[in-house]
């Protein structure tokens, strides 16, 4: 028993093509056992020579069109040259997924052909046990990539940053499918970035053809779909990578690009065009995170805003002279703007000029004694903007022939300037704010706006109209 284990054994791993040369080889001094392998013949045994390659390159269909209705196990004649050899006779054997070539130069033996029956069913036999072989190698992978996958879907619908996002999906595809090389670029509608893997000299956006990848199904880079890619994309594509996998979401993409060594099953672009969907779907809905986090955010910025808005005013309107007027009105932009310091230019009723009223830093007012002597200015015609640069504001004011309103050291290094207007046309003043206190994340600029005129308005009730306008 152990024995006959051996034996069959050892035929069922490949043993019987030694055996098969055996026989062979006392039938005819030349012979060869050819399989057909995509568009080329391999090699499996040869008697008697010794072929150039174990590949014989683009000869599948004309050996097949040799043998054209010729049933399986009918020696035929044959005038045939092939690996520098004549060959005179030829037999085939033909299963149901598979097919092979027997080679001679001369007229095999009867008895060779008595045992003809027997070897095609060692054949299938061995054909039978690699078949089976081959699916269960097939069902291993197929139950780890359903492993993979769900070990996938419980984290990758968890909010992340684009950067862990591919990441994380880079891990998912180098462990599942084991490519030789992965990268993966993401699309922001306007330039393509590199977020994994190390690519060189990257293409330029191509509206065009991003357009068209607008499913997360694997696309082969081969001649049969050369069209997709266009010619030059195409030749600089193939010479490395093997699939393309688009991730496309609400508002932007990624590309995987993917390479083998081997041709890909057709389970493996299966789970591929799965973990395109999922990753589809998980990148749309942290896109939709995103949005949310952005509209809370601002949401809760505008509550602020708009509770500190409010305390402001009322502080403004109980404050019992000019002097604490301005520093009120300091305190508010400063305060609700986040920023650093800042500095409040004021018209000067008695003074007839433009004063330096206060200036803000870290939470503390100081009280400078700078004038401009200028006539208060009111535009004939237009209306001034609610909130400027500095260099925008210099630029307005140097048209408007007024340059020396901001023309004074304790300015430089402001980032904005907040005209003080009434009735969009006569500056009352200005309020200039420098850059945010770190890690403060700054007001939005339309909030400038409505503090400007709160400002405007509590200055000119407290001075009870009695400006010049």
């Amino acid at each position: 028993m152990h024995e006959l284990f051996e034996k069959m054994s050892f035929l069922l791993h490949g043993g019987i093509l030694d055996m098969l040369a055996d026989q062979m080889s006392k039938t005819s001094p030349q012979a060869v056992i050819l399989e057909p392998q995509g568009k080329d013949l391999s090699v499996l045994e040869a008697i008697g020579i010794t072929p150039p390659n174990l590949i014989i390159s683009g000869e599948r269909y004309s050996l097949e069109q040799t043998f054209y209705g010729t049933p399986s196990l009918s020696m035929t004649p044959l005038n045939l040259s092939l690996m520098n050899n004549k060959w005179g006779w030829g037999i085939p054997l033909k299963g149901k997924e598979w097919t092979f070539y027997f080679l001679f130069s001369h007229r095999p033996s009867q008895q060779f052909l008595n045992n003809l029956p027997a070897i095609e069913g060692l054949i299938k036999l061995w054909q039978d046990f690699n078949g089976r072989e081959a699916m269960e190698q097939r069902l291993s992978r197929l139950a780890y990539m359903i492993l993979a996958t769900k070990n996938t879907l419980s984290s990758i619908f968890e909010p992340m940053p684009l950067d862990y996002f591919a990441a994380f999906l880079s891990d998912v595809i180098r462990e599942s499918l084991f490519p030789a090389d992965l990268a993966i670029i993401h699309d922001d509608g306007e330039k393509l970035t590199s977020l994994e893997g190390d690519i060189f000299n990257l293409p330029k956006r191509d509206a065009n053809l991003f357009t068209r990848l607008f499913t997360p199904s694997p696309i082969p880079i081969d001649s049969d779909h050369a069209e997709i890619f266009g010619e030059e994309r195409y030749s600089r594509l193939a010479h490395k990578w093997s699939v393309l996998l688009p991730i496309p979401s609400m508002k932007q993409k990624l590309y995987c690009l993917l390479k083998w060594n081997h041709s890909l099953e057709k389970e493996d672009l299966n789970f591929l065009e799965l973990l395109g969907n999922v990753a589809s779907k998980a990148l749309s809905i942290s896109c939709l995170h995103e949005e949310r986090d952005a509209a809370l955010k601002e949401l809760s910025e505008q509550a602020y805003a708009l509770q500190a808005l409010h305390q402001a005013t009322l502080q403004l309107m109980e404050q019992p002279d000019i002097h604490h007027l301005c520093k009120a009105i300091l305190d508010m932009f400063c305060e609700i703007s986040r920023s650093r310091q800042g500095l409040l230019m004021l018209w000067d009723m008695e003074e007839q000029s433009y004063t330096l009223r206060g200036i803000y830093c870290h939470g503390k007012i100081k009280a400078p004694t700078r004038s401009i002597k200028l006539p208060f200015f009111s535009m004939d015609k237009g209306s001034m903007p609610s909130s400027f640069s500095l260099e925008m504001a210099r630029s307005y004011f140097h048209y408007l022939k007024v340059p020396e309103l901001l023309n004074f050291p304790e300015i430089i290094g402001a980032q904005w300037v907040i005209p003080l207007i009434h009735k969009k046309t006569k500056l009352l003043g200005f309020v200039a704010l420098w850059e945010k206190e770190e890690g403060d994340e700054s007001v939005h600029i339309s909030l400038f706006e409505t503090l400007g005129q709160t400002a405007s308005a509590a200055i000119c009730c407290f001075y009870n109209k009695s400006f010049p306008f």
